[in-house]
């Protein structure tokens, strides 16, 4: 990655990229840290569609959509 790779991590994979995952029970599950962000379990799942617009080059105003399945909050 710091030579400008390409990385793609979906779910469990971009959390433990980050400094950990803490899970209902309040333990911490330690990540690789390549991320500064960490997760947290929530008490509730979201499940659905989801569309939002985003810009993937500069002027470039595209929609997005995609289905979520989740109850980790990521923070930064």
């Amino acid at each position: 990655m710091e030579s400008g790779a390409a990385l793609l991590a979906v779910c469990g994979g971009y959390q433990l990229l980050g400094r950990f995952y803490r899970g209902r029970s309040g333990a911490d599950l330690p990540g690789v840290g390549l991320f500064p962000l960490s997760t947290v379990a929530g008490k509730r799942r979201m499940i659905g569609d989801i569309l939002l617009s985003c810009e993937l080059h500069p002027g470039g105003l595209r929609t997005l959509a995609g289905f979520e399945n989740h109850a980790g909050r990521t923070y930064l």
